[in-house]
């Protein structure tokens, strides 16, 4: 059985722009300038839950291809500020986000001792809104 060249590349490029299409829930930030000890993490989810209190996010990811689902919980440092478009500074709670908002977070995952146990934490220091696919 021969294979055509044509038909060959064209399965190429589409099965390349099937996998950049799709937006993994974890992830790699792009190339650029980050803060010390920043070790690129990133996950891209729908907001699934909010507290203000903790000043955490929850953001789920469900793969469609695969059913499976997977969920996130990252906190925002007190006072973190984003800037609106409208050139506005406004410090950020996790309910400004309504539940169904597709986000990316840049996390920072540092451990620390609480009550004796070792306790992981996850820092949003950047987010970003994300189109629906």
């Amino acid at each position: 059985m021969k294979i055509r060249p044509a038909l060959g590349l064209s399965f190429l490029i589409c099965l390349v722009l099937s996998n950049a299409l799709a937006i993994p829930q974890h992830g790699t930030a792009e190339n650029g300038y980050w803060p010390m000890g920043y070790n690129g993490d990133t996950f891209t989810g729908v907001v699934t839950a909010t507290d203000d209190a903790s000043r955490s996010i929850t953001l789920t990811y469900t793969n469609p291809k695969k059913g499976k689902t997977e969920t996130l919980t990252a906190s925002f440092r007190e006072g973190y500020a984003a800037r609106w478009s409208d050139g506005t500074t406004h410090q950020i709670k996790p309910s400004d986000f309504k539940i169904g908002t597709r986000l990316k977070i840049y996390y920072l995952e540092t451990t620390q001792k609480v009550n004796g146990q070792k306790v992981k934490t996850l820092s949003i220091w950047k987010f970003k809104t994300v189109g629906e696919n």
